[in-house]
C-alpha cells in the first residue's frame, strides 16, 4: 500500500509516496568530540546525531568527515530541530572549517500527523544560510548538492522527547564537560612547561568524559610533527570542583614518566 503526506502548508513540499510500513527511525542525540577528525584541533565538542544507533552523517557528502555543531547552536531552547508550523531546512553537520564556503549537511525538518520527517538532504555552503546563526537555509537553496541520505521518518513522540531531553539536560554545560575542557587546558600547558619529555611532541588534542558520573576522562594526544601518531590516556579523579579535579589529574600525570602514562590505545601513522 502506498500513501503520501503533505508536509506543512507549503504546496511545494510534499512527502513522496512511500510504503505504509516504512521503518520508523529512532533519534538519539549526544554530545562529544568527533571520533575520526583529521583537522589540527576540533576546538569544541559537537552534537552527535544517531539514527537507530548509527551516525549517518559523518560521511554523508563528498567533503567528509563532517561533524555536529557546537551544542547550543542546535540544541538551544528554540532548537531548529523542533518542528514548527512550516518546514525548514536545518544544518545538521558541517565540515567544521569555519570558512564561508564550508559544506553543511542540511535536511528539511517537518512534522506530519504522527511523525517528524527529515527529507531532501543536501550539502549547502555556509554563506547561503538565511538566518544569523547559520543554522537555517532556504527550502530550495541555490548552490546546494543532493547527498545520499534517505528520507528519515521518526515517531513524533519519541523524537520530541529526545530533543527536549537534551535541551533540558544541557550536558555541554555540566561539570564533567567543564572538567574536561579545563583538563585539556591545564595538561597542555603543563606538558609545554615541563619540556624534555620522551614524547615531547605529543600534546593534548581533546579531553572528554569517559563515563556519566564524571569520574573518568579520556585524553587524546597527537604528535605535532607526525600526522596520525598519538595516544589515548585514561585518567580518573575524585570529588571537587571542575578546577580542582582538572588540576589533580594534571598533577598526577605530570608526576609520572611518559613511559608510565596510563595509555589505553596508541595510534600510529599508516
Amino acid at each position: 500500500m502506498l500513501r503520501s503526506e503533505r508536509i506543512g502548508d507549503n504546496p511545494r513540499v510534499v512527502r513522496r509516496s512511500r510504503r505504509a510500513d516504512q521503518a520508523i527511525r529512532r533519534l538519539d542525540l549526544t554530545v562529544g568530540y568527533p571520533t575520526d577528525w583529521p583537522h589540527d584541533d576540533p576546538e569544541f565538542p559537537g552534537v552527535k546525531i544517531l539514527v537507530d544507533g548509527h551516525d549517518l552523517l559523518t560521511w554523508a557528502g563528498s567533503h567528509g568527515p563532517y561533524r555536529g555543531p557546537w551544542p547550543p547552536a542546535l540544541l538551544e531552547d528554540e532548537s531548529p530541530l523542533l518542528p514548527v508550523g512550516r518546514p525548514r531546512r536545518v544544518s545538521l553537520y558541517s565540515e567544521g572549517t569555519m570558512e564561508p564556503d564550508e559544506g553543511n549537511i542540511t535536511a528539511v525538518v517537518a512534522a506530519a500527523k504522527q511523525h517528524v520527517i527529515w527529507s531532501d538532504f543536501r550539502e549547502c555552503p555556509a554563506d547561503t544560510a538565511v538566518d544569523a546563526s547559520g543554522m537555517e537555509f532556504g527550502l530550495l537553496p541555490p548552490g546546494c548538492s543532493p547527498v545520499s541520505v534517505p528520507d528519515l521518518v521518526f515517531d513524533r513522540d519519541q523524537y520530541l522527547a529526545e530533543v527536549l531531553r537534551v535541551i533540558a539536560e544541557r550536558d555541554w554545560e555540566s561539570d564533567r564537560w567543564r572538567t574536561a575542557r579545563l583538563l585539556d587546558e591545564y595538561l597542555g600547558q603543563a606538558i609545554r612547561d615541563r619540556g624534555g619529555l620522551a614524547d615531547e611532541t605529543l600534546y593534548p588534542y581533546r579531553a572528554e568524559p569517559a563515563d556519566t558520573d564524571g569520574t573518568g576522562f579520556l585524553v587524546t594526544l597527537w604528535d605535532q610533527l607526525i600526522p596520525r601518531h598519538g595516544a589515548v590516556l585514561a585518567l580518573s579523579t575524585g570529588p571537587g570542583t571542575p578546577e580542582q579535579r582538572a588540576q589533580s589529574m594534571t598533577a598526577e600525570l605530570m608526576a609520572l614518566a611518559p613511559d608510565e602514562w596510563p595509555v589505553v590505545r596508541r595510534m600510529d601513522r599508516a
